[in-house]
Order: structure tokens, then C-alpha cells, then sequence
């Protein structure tokens, strides 16, 4: 039985060899390294097997068409090819020579790599970067990494890609030659820039796509530009198109502009998905897309800060901190804004002027660069009307983003058309403005009715440590949102511990919703009158001020209180009445006017002009050879006042029509080119004239 069993034994071990023998020839050979084919001269071998974890492998004889490359195909000293086993058709830049030291060069290894997946695409599954060890593997490269066609790059555990030379990152670009627009999918990769010098450049972005692209566990981190770009325009020659794309778990850190950026008539509907912007220059998403994209459950924070070092959102002139408005070419490039204090398009002060001491805010120059700041930022430029129109903002988080987050500089804007849904947005940090110029859905945070709205709405939250749970929210169509917490206002208290929840309701906000809700430091609301109380209770009693809005002063009252404000809830052109406020209590005293007067350009070249009340406080130029007639017209406006400037050789004759105008000399004509008259209304219709005048 033993012999048996051995003879047994015997006949399977010749067997499975024999079949071995039959792939290999029976005819192997063992070479340390692939650089000793060079010298391998065994003309009878069929097999040959490298050692070394990186170039190493089993290579048989070939005698295909393709040539030699040292990395998948090599040739010996009697001019036999030997081809790589590929496993599962995955293929290794280090089979290229690729280091992954974080010192060597690695560019010309990946750039021959990708140049075999590109050429060979029907033969390759995937690219694999780094070891499945776990080890750390840092690839440097010194120039930028362009990949153009049908692609899937995966990182291993810890996969670091390292650019240098103060160049930009990936490249997942559409063809520049033909009309092709490649698929590429990247995952489990990071990317850090090394800087040579530091210096702000737009163009060396972490990641640059104008073709369809799906990232997933991707982090970009300090790069001097953007961090991820998404672009694309099917009317460009060749077609560009990133349409579609998906971002999900992809994180940017310390970009020195924004985090991620999207603009184009062909950068739609793309997903992004549990997505970071942490720490950057200026905005966190900055989206000037035409139809708009999704955006679930991301979040920003610290973007534009006053702490970061590189903010590009905040400067100070003459002892004052202003914050830029826009991002003028929607692409967050090389924006060169105006002077601050006269450039009110460009820049506008932050109210709470402490941040003067904020050492990272650099005072003005003329030749910086400067970007509008926030979390998320949906066009809300308004660069082009009807953009974004069709995107989503769902469970998305802003925190620490560009304070003070006021009106204009604000953590969340979106702008465009009114068809998108905007849920579950939520806010905390600093100070939080919510801007939404389209639809928001908002859950009822006791019942869990859900309302949707397709209107504007807006939602202001204060400091963090004043209010806790969801932002508030309500809309200029008078309908009810949501809102945190309310409780029943009581005249004995000062102080209310829910600061912060400032929501105007109107009379047609349902009463079950509503009380008398408190605001903070003792301010409340009447709902169903439009008016507001900001109370005191002090040694003097229960005091407290009203604003509300009116069409016009009342007759005074005796519930009316010294400084009462009334805003005017019509204005029209020429309008400078702002509101009234109660001079005296009761019915002592008056109601005072308010007024705003502001100066532009009224620019005339004819031979005749009638004032007009939109005139009131301009400056009216008047330019021509041959003299001018200008007429002071019965109605206009009290308080009417306006400079003239006689530009040309002509001269200007103020004429009445149906007003008195009054002059010193009786003078009614200017004295000559470049003469500045000032024209005064001081009672009904009547007026005075002062400058430099002639009979």
C-alpha cells in the first residue's frame, strides 16, 4: 500500500510539472535586476524572473510588434524582446523608474507611463500608484502632469504627489488636437505643492479639468492658485466639457485662491459630495457655472480669513478694513481692484473695525491681486443673468468663512434664477450671513413639516455662542420658513438667552407660529403690525424703542417715544427721504426727516435742459458752442439742490418756469466757460443762485 500510495504521489507531482514545463519550457532564469538583460545572452530560455518589489516580475519571450520601452518590454544582448506579466492588466509608473522619494524627478517616469496607457488603453485596466505596504510614497514632480485620454488612476494607502518648480499640479484635460473628450477617474490620491518661491499665481491650480472627471479620496493642499478647477465650453475649437462630472470625498486645503472653482457654459451638474474647502485664500466654492451643480452635505471653513496669512479678500486704507465685492472675470484670476474708499464698486468697509489689528490684513496696493471671499459662492456676482439656476445645495455647512460674513461678503450666496432648492443649510462661527436668491427648503424643527419656497429668502444668524440649531429663516413673499427657538416675551427681563434669532415676520405670518418672539437684549417683535422693540428696562422703567415702516410720517401720538423711527417704505427716483424720527415723547415734539443725498453726473450737450427731480444733489455739466437755456421747472422736490458747470463756450442762462429764482446781483446768466453755479431750493418753488454769475 505504501509504495502505491508513493507511486501515487509521484504521478500527480510529474503531472503538475509537466504542465509547469509546458508554459515555461522548463527553461527559467532568475536576473536580479531588469537591467541585467543588457547582458542576458540564454538564447534557449522561454522564461525569466526579475527580482526587486518595483521593476521586478515574470517576463516571457516575445516576438509581437512592439518595441522595447525598459519597463514593460525588454530586449537582451542577443536582441530577444521579453515581455511583463501584467496582473489583471495593472500597470506601475515605477516600472517606468519612478522612485517615490519625494526627491527624485519623477515627471519623465510618469510622463513614459502614462504615454504606454495611452497608446495601449484596449491592454491596460488601470494605473496603480505607490505599494499596497502602506508605506508612504511621495512622487516629485518638477513640472505639470498632463493626462488627455480615457484613464483610471488609483492611489495606495498613502499616495503623495509632490509638484515643485512653482508649477501646477494635474492637467485632466479635453484634447487640444481633435475632438475628443476623455473620461478620467482619480482616487485615493493627495497633492501638496513645494514651493520654490511663494508668490500668488492663479495658474499653478492642484487640479485642473475641462473634461469629465470622477475623483473620490482626493485631497489638494497649498498650492499658490486653486485648488481644483472645473472649466468647460463645447464652443470652444476644440469642444471642452466637464458636464456631469463627480467630486465625492475630495478635500482643499491652504490654496492660496479658492478652493474649488467652476465656470462655463459646459461645467454643469456636477456632483460634489462630502467635499472640504478648508483654510483658503479667498472663497471656499466659488460656482459661476451657466446651469448650475449639486452640492450634498460639503462644507468650508476658515476660507478668507482675517487669520490666514494669505487671505486675499481684505486689505486696509487710511486706518479702515474693506473687503472686496466680486471676482470681476468670474474665473478667480489676476483681479486688480481700485482704491477702496473711492472705488464703493470694488471694495466696502467691514462694520466691526476692530479686525484693524488683525496683523494678516496688508494694507492696499495698487498692484495686489484681491477676490471676493465666503463659503459658497453661487454666482453671486450675478455676472451673468440666469446663471445657476438649476443647482442644489443640500446639508451643507459653512463655519469660519471670510468674517464678518455681512451682506455682499457673505458665507453662503447664491444668485440667478429662482428654480433651484437650497435644504438643510446650516451656519456657525464667526459672523454668518445666508444669502439665497432662490428656493429654500427648510424643515420645521418640532413638527418636521417640510415648506418650500420659490422666492428669495434670506436667514441672518449671529455669534455661535448665542444660537444653537438650525438657521432661520423667512422670505420676502411674507411666508413663514422656520426658525429656532421663540419664547414668550417678558417685560421684567433684559436680557433674553436667545440672542441672535433676528426674523422679521409680517401680518401674514401665522399666529400659532408666533408669540411676541424675543430678538436680543430684550428686543421683540409685534407680528402682526410690522414693527419691531428694541427694550431697555433701566432705573427709568421699561423703555423701548419702535421701528417700523410707514408711507409716510404719521400725526404724532401719545405711544410715540423720543428717537421712534419710521423707515420710508416708498422711494422712487429723486427720493431722499430715508424715514422720520420722534423727536419728543407723546405728542410733543415731531416727526424729523431723514434725509440721504447723494451726488452723481448729469451729463448735457444740448442747447436746452429742464430740471428734473432726479437732479437733486447732481452735478449737471452743460457743453456747447452756442448759449444754453436752462429751465427751473414748478415741483420739484423740497430740499432740491444741484451744481451747474458750464463746460463749453456757450453760455447758460437759468430761466424760470412757473419758480421764483433769487440772486444777489440779479445776475442770470454764468460768467463763462468752467464757471460753477449752485442752484438752492429754500421754500416751495423758490430758489436762490450763487457762482459766478453775469446779467
Amino acid at each position: 500500500m505504501k509504495k502505491l500510495l508513493t507511486g501515487l504521489m509521484l504521478f500527480v507531482f510529474s503531472a503538475a510539472f509537466a504542465q509547469s514545463s509546458k508554459l515555461t519550457d522548463n527553461k527559467a532564469e532568475v536576473l536580479q535586476d531588469v537591467a541585467e538583460f543588457k547582458t542576458f545572452s540564454n538564447n534557449t530560455s522561454t522564461t525569466v524572473f526579475v527580482s526587486g518589489t518595483k521593476r521586478g516580475g515574470q517576463f516571457y519571450r516575445y516576438n509581437g510588434k512592439l518595441a522595447a520601452d525598459n519597463a514593460v518590454i525588454f530586449q537582451d544582448r542577443l536582441g530577444n524582446k521579453w515581455e511583463r506579466s501584467v496582473t489583471n492588466n495593472v500597470i506601475n509608473p515605477e516600472w517606468w523608474g519612478a522612485v517615490g522619494d519625494g526627491i527624485t524627478d519623477d515627471k519623465p517616469a510618469f510622463d513614459a507611463a502614462l504615454a504606454y496607457y495611452k497608446n495601449n488603453t484596449d491592454r491596460v485596466a488601470y494605473m496603480q500608484l505607490g505599494q499596497s505596504t502602506g508605506r508612504l510614497t511621495s512622487y516629485r514632480f518638477n513640472d505639470t502632469i498632463r493626462i488627455d485620454f480615457n484613464a483610471d488612476i488609483r492611489g495606495s494607502t498613502n499616495t503623495l504627489l509632490l509638484f515643485g518648480g512653482n508649477s501646477a499640479g494635474l492637467k485632466l484635460r479635453s484634447s487640444e488636437k481633435k475632438a475628443f473628450i476623455p473620461t478620467i477617474y482619480l482616487s485615493g490620491i493627495a497633492l501638496k505643492q513645494v514651493y520654490c518661491y511663494e508668490t500668488y499665481n492663479p495658474d499653478e491650480t492642484g487640479i485642473e479639468i475641462n473634461c469629465i472627471a470622477h475623483l473620490k479620496d482626493v485631497s489638494v493642499q497649498n498650492f499658490q492658485g486653486n485648488g481644483i478647477v472645473l472649466w468647460g465650453n463645447g464652443g470652444s475649437s476644440p469642444p471642452t466639457n466637464c458636464d456631469l462630472s463627480t467630486l465625492e470625498r475630495v478635500m482643499v486645503s491652504e490654496s492660496r485662491n479658492n478652493g474649488f472653482l467652476i465656470y462655463g457654459a459646459d461645467a454643469n451638474i456636477i456632483n460634489f459630495k462630502n467635499c472640504q474647502a478648508i483654510a483658503c485664500g479667498a472663497a471656499g466654492f466659488l460656482d459661476n457655472s451657466f446651469l448650475g451643480n449639486n452640492y450634498l452635505n460639503c462644507q468650508t471653513a476658515a476660507c478668507g480669513s482675517p487669520e490666514l496669512k494669505f487671505q486675499r479678500v481684505l486689505c486696509k486704507y487710511d486706518g479702515v478694513v474693506y473687503y472686496a465685492l466680486h471676482n470681476k472675470d468670474s474665473r478667480g484670476g489676476k483681479n486688480k481692484l481700485g482704491r477702496p474708499d473711492i472705488s464703493p464698486l470694488d471694495w466696502a468697509p467691514v462694520p466691526d473695525q476692530g479686525w484693524i489689528n488683525f496683523r494678516n490684513i496688508l494694507s492696499y496696493h495698487i498692484d495686489s491681486f484681491y477676490q471676493a471671499g465666503g463659503g459658497f459662492l453661487l454666482d453671486a456676482d450675478n455676472i451673468r443673468t440666469g446663471q445657476n439656476q438649476f443647482g442644489t445645495l443640500t446639508n451643507c455647512y459653512s463655519e469660519l468663512d471670510c468674517p464678518p460674513s455681512y451682506w455682499g461678503y457673505k458665507s453662503i450666496a447664491v444668485g440667478g434664477d429662482l428654480t433651484s432648492i437650497r435644504s438643510g443649510l446650516r451656519l456657525g462661527g464667526w459672523f454668518n450671513a445666508l444669502d439665497v436668491n432662490t428656493s429654500v427648503r427648510v424643515a420645521h424643527p418640532k413638527t418636521a413639516q417640510t415648506t418650500f419656497q420659490t422666492s428669495n429668502a434670506f436667514a441672518w444668524q449671529k455669534r455661535t455662542n448665542e444660537v444653537q440649531g438650525i438657521v432661520n429663516v423667512y422670505d420676502t413673499t411674507n411666508n413663514f420658513l422656520s426658525w429656532y427657538d421663540w419664547i414668550t416675551y417678558d417685560v421684567n427681563k433684559t436680557f433674553h438667552s436667545f440672542g441672535g434669532n433676528f426674523i422679521l415676520p409680517t401680518q401674514y405670518t401665522p399666529a400659532a407660529y408666533f408669540g411676541r418672539g424675543t430678538l436680543s437684549k430684550g428686543a421683540y417683535f409685534s407680528p402682526f403690525m410690522q414693527e419691531m422693540y428694541l427694550n431697555n428696562r433701566s432705573a427709568r422703567g421699561n423703555r423701548h424703542k419702535r421701528i417700523y415702516l410707514a408711507e409716510s410720517a404719521p400725526a404724532t401720538d401719545a405711544a410715540d417715544m423720543t428717537g421712534d423711527i419710521i423707515l420710508n417704505s416708498i422711494t422712487g427716483p429723486g427720493s431722499t427721504t430715508l424715514g422720520w424720527r420722534k423727536t419728543e415723547d407723546g405728542i410733543k415734539g415731531s416727526w424729523e426727516e431723514i434725509s440721504i443725498n447723494k451726488s452723481k453726473y448729469n451729463v448735457q450737450t444740448g442747447r436746452t435742459y429742464t430740471l428734473q427731480a432726479t437732479d437733486i444733489g447732481q452735478i449737471i455739466t452743460l457743453n456747447n458752442q452756442a448759449p444754453i437755456t436752462l429751465t427751473v421747472p414748478a415741483g420739484l422736490p423740497a430740499g432740491f439742490n444741484c451744481t451747474v458747470i458750464q463746460l463749453g463756450a456757450g453760455l447758460v442762462i437759468i430761466k424760470p418756469a412757473g419758480t421764483t429764482i433769487n440772486n444777489t446781483d440779479s445776475f442770470t446768466k454764468t460768467a463763462g466757460q468752467y464757471t460753477v453755479v449752485t442752484i438752492l431750493m429754500y421754500a416751495a418753488d423758490t430758489f436762490i443762485t450763487q457762482g459766478k454769475m453775469q446779467k
